[in-house]
């Protein structure tokens, strides 16, 4: 991701950072939760659709 920014985007290694700061505060709380959710039901085939359906909304660039 961070080499994405900095080819496609042309942002240098600070911005790419900056940049893929809101993935990271977004992803990490939510794998807590779906392994708490793994371990209370014991299916893990919806969490992968939802971490799915989740990246591909990440990676989509709204911005322009």
């Amino acid at each position: 991701m961070p080499l994405y920014y900095e080819v496609a985007k042309n942002f240098n290694s600070i911005e790419s950072g900056i940049a893929i700061f809101p993935f990271t505060f977004t992803t990490a709380p939510a794998a807590i939760v779906v392994g708490l959710v793994i371990t209370k039901t014991g299916k893990y085939r919806p969490s992968i659709v939802c971490f799915l359906i989740i990246t591909l909304f990440q990676n989509l660039d709204l911005d322009g």
